[in-house]
């Protein structure tokens, strides 16, 4: 066998390996079937992590929020945390 041919017969492993695997991101149930609800993006509290800004206020927010619109689970309040942070 050539260099060649051990490399893609050693890729194809790691990749059964990988498929085979149950971790994935984010760390969900998978078997929960989040639907998310329709909410404006203006009532989203934001996080531009700037030194002024207080992380624990934000994710307090970010809680109380998601509990008025009832997204009560993890998957659900996941989908909607990267619209709260921004650059």
């Amino acid at each position: 066998m050539t260099d060649m041919e051990d490399h893609a017969k050693g890729s194809g492993e790691n990749q059964e390996n990988e498929e085979q695997s149950t971790f994935g991101f984010p760390i969900v149930n998978p078997n929960i079937q989040a639907q998310v609800k329709n909410i404006s993006p203006s009532v989203l509290p934001l996080f531009y992590g700037k030194v002024h800004e207080d992380l624990d206020f934000f994710l307090f927010e970010f809680d109380i929020l998601c509990r008025s619109y009832d997204y009560l689970s993890d998957a659900e309040k996941l989908k909607l945390f990267p619209a709260s942070i921004k650059d």
